[in-house]
């Protein structure tokens, strides 16, 4: 038997419905707003640039001495190569 109900998230609450003995959850298809999706989008960034520094800050004095010593064409290639992979990840979470 499926049951109804109301999970509740960040911005707007997801409706979803469980399924069968598992209680596996589906999710309901309810489109986020723009600006949802973008705060959510920004949070999410900032929660993982956060992370070295919490995690390893010696690490990220060492990068950053990296950073200062390295060529540009260097760091334009790294930042291609970050930006491909993340529009690889955005597509890939929307198909």
């Amino acid at each position: 038997m499926a049951r109804q109900g109301r999970a509740s998230g960040l911005a707007k609450p997801l409706e979803y419905t469980t399924v069968g003995r598992s209680g596996e959850c589906v999710l309901a298809s309810r489109s986020m707003s723009g600006w949802t999706l973008f705060f959510t989008a920004l949070g999410l960034a900032m929660v993982l640039e956060g992370l070295p520094y919490l995690v390893s800050p010696t690490s990220v004095r060492r990068f950053t001495a990296f950073i200062e010593q390295a060529r540009d064409s260097t760091l334009r290639a790294i930042g291609v190569l970050l930006m491909a992979g993340g529009l690889l990840v955005a597509y890939l979470a929307t198909r």
